[in-house]
């Protein structure tokens, strides 16, 4: 999720002492520059062929803590929500 760049040099060739690139936020940002946030009405956006991106095919296991982060409906922004609709299956 994040680029590390400490020790690496800039564009000047001084040293990166404290900085580091969020990978995740930045793809969310340009996510929803694609989607909108109005009436655009772009339900999903598809990210593709970004060369520094690698996804696996691991299962997940609730054991690994990068799998491990959930958060419970009761606490999630989006729960009740979600809990107030009436799902219907198919």
């Amino acid at each position: 999720p994040l680029h590390d760049y400490r020790g690496t040099k800039d564009l000047f060739g001084r040293e990166f002492k404290v900085s580091a690139a969020n990978i995740v936020d930045s793809l969310a940002v340009s996510s929803v520059l694609v989607m909108g946030e109005g009436t655009e009405r772009t339900p999903l956006a598809l990210i593709t062929d970004i060369p520094f991106v690698r996804f696996t095919t691991r299962p997940y296991n609730p054991q690994n803590k990068s799998d491990a982060l959930e958060i419970p409906w009761q606490e999630d922004l989006y729960g009740p929500l979600l809990k107030a609709i009436k799902w219907k299956s198919k």
